[in-house]
């Protein structure tokens, strides 16, 4: 047997290849000028003007009620506050007295001491 060489020159293939390139190339080149941007002319400058917003519509919104529960109807009784002393360093020492709060059991949480400061 013997072996097969290549021949030199073009076979049909590459010319059938070569052949489906150009017209594909030319297709693609003939579609590529068919649409022009349109012409803007940019000299037709037109000034801005502000126009109204129309009024946003009215919305009524109804805020809850809230019902009075029996214990609520009650009076409120005025309360009856002490007379504050006429003297000056006493008034002072009974705020001074008033504003010292000592810790109790039921103020401890986590071990932490909570004061009430409001």
């Amino acid at each position: 047997m013997k072996p097969s060489f290549r021949k030199a020159g073009n076979p049909a293939s590459h010319t059938s290849t070569f052949m489906v390139l150009l017209l594909c190339t030319s297709a693609l080149a003939g579609c590529a000028t068919a649409n022009r941007p349109p012409e803007i002319s940019y000299d037709d400058a037109v000034p801005a003007a502000l126009s109204a917003n129309p009024p946003a519509p009215v919305r009524v919104v109804e805020l809850p009620r809230p019902l009075p529960l029996p214990g609520q109807m009650k009076p409120v009784e005025p309360s009856r506050g002490t007379p504050e002393p006429t003297d000056p360093t006493a008034r002072v020492n009974q705020a001074n007295a008033a504003a010292r709060v000592q810790p109790v059991r039921d103020g401890f949480i986590n071990a932490m001491q909570v004061y009430p400061y409001t």
